[in-house]
């Protein structure tokens, strides 16, 4: 694994949960028998802020010492054949093995730049899982990739054949994708986990967590606009002001409910964004379309537009990206959609 993605690993921290028992238990089941050499694969579906991102990131902090392979769909690169797969395995070819030659010039041309193009998917997917397999023999494998609906087709066939085909071995993937994506119907041996709203206690609990002190009349407004999702119930909150929590002001101003609990979070972020200066504005959208999080090419891409480095800073006050050293990541994947799709 590259140092670059170990360090976006452990800069990720589990966001907080309320509900998702059965999940977790779920997924801690999977990572369990990865580690005792049963391998499996599962896919989490639901809507934009249900808690799929945060659920990969508790399996990342769960992994142990697990090595672990992260990869994000993004939408600008969904049509560029093995876009995907090119982040998440790069840096893994760097030592000789037991895949063929064919496999090891397949997947070359997949990874690195200056090599010559793929071969078929057949050979490609078959050279992901034995290159998975042949890593899982120094230790577990722990594979998780977000907003998996927007990933290339050729990614998508070589990730699915290979789990499929995880039976006896030591690796362990987790795919997260909008709830309408089609991509995980009817494939066998990746189960499909539906992550439904959360019950209005849950909801409470969530809340609880954040704000001990809010107004129960307040509480049972934002439970009923959130509808059960976990991002909206905890990006509304945030969204209220001191008087309107205690229940002194009123919530008209931010009674959305004709619309989806993701739209409704989508507003919010969308309002966010555009409270940025100009040139911060113009760094998210570049940062959005990239796939790589890696500061110095958005920085250089962001100056063609006239941003800077410095144009971050604004961005991270508002709580919409964070960035540690030359590692970018968006606070969540509805953030990378406001910003890509409000770029016009």
């Amino acid at each position: 694994m590259t140092d670059a993605v170990l360090a976006d690993a452990a800069e990720r921290r589990p966001a907080d949960l309320s509900g998702r028992n059965d999940e977790r238990e779920l997924l801690d089941g999977l990572l369990r028998g990865a580690r005792e050499g049963r391998g499996g694969a599962v896919a989490l579906l639901g809507e934009a802020g249900s808690g799929k991102t945060a659920l990969l990131d508790r399996c990342a902090a769960a992994a142990g010492g697990a090595r672990l392979l992260r990869c994000a769909g993004v939408q600008s690169e969904a049509a560029l054949p093995y876009a995907g797969l090119q982040v998440l395995l790069r840096g893994t070819l760097d030592r000789p093995g037991r895949l063929t030659e064919r496999q090891l010039t397949a997947l070359r041309g997949v990874i690195t730049l200056d090599a010559p193009p793929a071969g078929d998917r057949f050979l490609v997917g078959a050279a992901t899982l034995g290159l998975l397999d042949e890593l899982a023999e120094e230790r577990p494998v722990v594979v998780l990739v977000d907003d998996a609906h927007w990933l290339d087709l050729e990614t998508v066939d070589a990730l699915l054949f290979a789990a499929r085909r995880l039976g006896m071995g030591r690796v362990a993937m987790v795919f997260a994708a909008h709830e309408e994506s089609a991509v995980f119907d009817g494939v066998p041996g990746v189960p499909n986990l539906r992550l439904g709203p959360l019950s209005d206690a849950e909801g409470a609990a969530l809340l609880a967590g954040r704000a001990p002190h809010l107004h129960a009349a307040v509480r049972d407004r934002i439970l009923g606009l959130a509808q059960g999702n976990p991002l909206a119930l905890v990006e509304l909150l945030g969204a209220l002001t001191t008087a309107q929590r205690e229940g002194s002001e009123p919530l008209d101003a931010r009674e959305i409910a004709v619309l989806p609990a993701s739209w409704r979070v989508r507003r919010i972020f969308d309002e966010r964004i555009r409270a940025l200066p100009g040139p911060t504005r113009s760094l998210l959208t570049v940062a959005a379309a990239d796939d790589t999080g890696d500061v110095a090419l958005v920085v250089a891409a962001g100056e063609r537009v006239g941003a800077a480095a410095g144009d971050f800073g604004p961005a991270e006050a508002a709580d919409l990206v964070r960035v540690s050293g030359q590692r970018l990541t968006f606070r969540h994947p509805l953030v990378r959609a406001a910003a890509y799709q409000g770029r016009c």
